[in-house]
């Protein structure tokens, strides 16, 4: 029979502790720290891709509405068999030509940007469209000034290339239109033309070549596309 002062050894016997030590707990902080990282990171990944939808969409959408506007002028107008004339640009840096009764003019690579901080010497350009009523003149001439001008570009996009051929024969009365928009700064694109006539070429002059396509692991990718159209349209009348 135990005694008295044996039971009482026994009560102060302490228990194992059931906690966790340090190393545990550091383990595990560095476990969900890994986690939330992997979370966070797919949460960006799906920003980005949702971005780079919404850009490629939108750049595609205006590319369609160019070729569209186009389309309907020259089924409706007696376009000259041969090219339409692309006007070399002007002195201010514009090209233009003329179909119907409207006026397309813009600056070849230039990125449409309203806010003059971006494109100090080429604010605010893009593709316009404009009224004309009699000859085919330079709209940029403050005298040829067209009327209910029309912005066909959003913000951050330039006409790479814009080119209109129609049969030589005038009984063809096939138009080939061809027309490739890109979006986004200039930082984002290259061009493999301009790169094989330029040693170091400048993101300002790679912007400009009529093959731009964005660059490729570059920060701010998801905001930038480029999109070709090519489509033939019969033009109207009989010449």
């Amino acid at each position: 029979m135990q005694n008295s002062s044996t039971k009482h050894l026994a009560k102060q016997v302490p228990k194992p502790s059931t906690g966790f030590t340090i190393v545990e707990l550091m383990i595990a902080t560095v476990v969900f720290a890994i986690i939330l990282l992997m979370t966070l990171g797919g949460f960006v990944q799906i920003g980005r891709t949702f971005y780079k939808g919404v850009t490629i969409s939108r750049t595609e959408n205006t590319v369609r509405t160019i070729a569209d506007s186009l389309s309907s002028d020259i089924r409706s107008s007696q376009v000259a068999a041969g090219t339409i004339t692309l006007e070399s640009p002007t002195t201010s840096g514009v090209s233009y030509f003329c179909i119907r009764n409207h006026v397309y003019y813009f600056k070849p690579g230039v990125i449409f940007d309203t806010d003059p901080i971006n494109s100090p010497d080429e604010s605010d350009y893009g593709l316009k469209k404009g009224d004309i009523n009699s000859s085919c003149n330079d709209p940029s001439v403050p005298a040829n000034k067209p009327d209910n001008i029309q912005q066909l570009l959003g913000e951050k996009m330039r006409v790479s290339k814009l080119q209109i051929t129609c049969g030589a024969d005038i009984n063809d009365r096939l138009c080939d239109i061809s027309i490739h928009i890109a979006y986004g700064d200039n930082e984002l694109l290259d061009s493999a033309k301009v790169r094989a006539v330029k040693s170091n070429p400048t993101p300002g002059e790679l912007s400009k070549g009529d093959d731009v396509l964005c660059k490729g692991a570059t920060a701010g990718t998801q905001f930038c596309a480029t999109a070709d159209i090519n489509t033939s349209v019969l033009r109207g009348g009989s010449l």
